[in-house]
């Protein structure tokens, strides 16, 4: 009863923390801007779960985020950003339960804009995968997909960003130098004892003009807008003897960081006018276990898996946003192989629908789960369908 009193007045707390008294703040003095933001979002989980499970821990509600973001700039050349979650940040704090989609801190970076090519150095998004890369608050979703979502790779990390963007930002690329511990960095004061980095790089073009990373068409563009893209991600975290990789860096699924030399790499795209808008976006996970008998290798001879695990994915989504019902339909589809060495592979659908109180800064939100194709080796679940409803606002 005292655990239902508590998390049903954090809901009501959060939404009139979330109420329309909010505005957006700017101080500027001279060549020096500060802008103050946050982001309050709610929702209640509802599993239905398979015969036999009787653990409801899952249908609850949730105060999903409770954001507070400062940038600075300093003339035209300069800025830094540092966004906290403050509904994260407890919660974050064990390295073997860590949630990579939200960890405490977002961003803590400075950055140089004044040469051509952008110097970005701290804690941010990874220039990997648009999916990644998308906003999720622009979106009737409340959470990204398996792939994207920070499970099978990290999405942010700690290090050295180079952004060159040119022919009027329509070409972006993008290379950096990273600690490889992604978000598991925040609870981690050192690297790991192999002590080498990961290694990433990206290039899109867009046609015919600038596209920014939104999902959403909110302003129905009179004209077809695409883009494509082609990125990669390699490192080496072999441990020598006697080393071991800090706990909970691998992950639900043991493949984010692991003892071995391990290749990302995917292709994707995204195209709106009018309203509509789609992405799709496939990955590829080459893993090379440093150890024969790595859980990885799922028991397999090295005759048979040549030393190395695959993993990856397909992800594709439709979108339509209505300007006269205010309201933004979503429709996503995943095809999963969690491991290529274990039988099965998952496929899951999900259907999400927003309606825009002030576009995605005041929104209702209510997204639909339901797994098409289960993977019972890797991925093994205790329900049949999900549902999450709930209100978000930005100021």
């Amino acid at each position: 009863m005292k655990k239902i009193y508590k998390t049903g007045l954090a809901f009501i707390l959060a939404l009139l923390f979330a109420m329309p008294a909010f505005a957006q703040y700017s101080f500027q003095s001279g060549d020096n801007t500060i802008q103050v933001s946050g982001l309050a979002a709610v929702y209640y989980n509802n599993r239905i779960l398979k015969p036999g499970n009787d653990n409801y821990k899952n249908n609850r509600f949730t105060l999903r985020n409770l954001q507070f973001e400062l940038e600075a700039r300093n003339g035209k050349n300069w800025e830094t950003k540092f966004k906290v979650d403050f509904a994260k940040i407890m919660s974050n704090t064990d390295p073997a339960n860590f949630d990579p989609e939200n960890p405490g801190i977002s961003n803590a970076y400075v950055q140089y804009s004044g040469l051509p090519v952008k110097f970005k150095f701290g804690f941010d998004k990874l220039p990997y995968s648009q999916g990644s890369l998308n906003d999720v608050f622009g979106t009737p979703f409340w959470s990204r997909g398996i792939l994207t979502g920070g499970d099978l790779f990290s999405r942010r990390d700690m290090g050295l960003t180079l952004h060159y963007p040119c022919w009027q930002q329509r070409i972006n690329v993008y290379g950096g130098v990273y600690t490889g511990m992604g978000e598991n960095m925040l609870t981690m004061s050192d690297s790991d004892p192999s002590g080498h980095y990961e290694y990433v790089g990206r290039i899109d073009v867009a046609y015919p003009t600038r596209y920014r990373y939104n999902e959403i068409d909110l302003v129905h563009v009179p004209i077809p807008m695409f883009r494509i893209g082609a990125n990669a991600r390699y490192t080496d975290k072999t441990q020598t003897a006697g080393n071991t990789l800090p706990l909970g860096l691998g992950g639900n699924y043991g493949v984010r960081v692991i003892n071995g030399k391990r290749l990302v790499y995917g292709l994707d795209a995204s195209a709106q006018y009018m309203g509509f808008s789609a992405q799709a976006e496939f990955h590829v996970i080459n893993l090379q276990p440093a150890d024969p008998s790595d859980i990885l290798f799922n028991n397999t001879t090295a005759a048979f898996n040549g030393g190395k695990v695959l993993s990856g994915g397909l992800l594709t989504r439709v979108n339509y946003n209505s300007l006269l019902l205010r309201s933004t339909l979503s429709c996503q589809f995943e095809n999963l192989n969690l491991n290529n060495l274990v039988p099965g592979t998952e496929q899951l659908l999900s259907v999400a629908y927003a309606y825009n109180v002030k576009g995605f800064d005041s929104v209702l939100k209510v997204q639909y789960y339901h797994p098409l194709k289960e993977d019972q080796n890797s991925d093994p679940l205790k329900w049949t369908d999900q549902i999450r409803l709930g209100y978000q606002y930005q100021f």
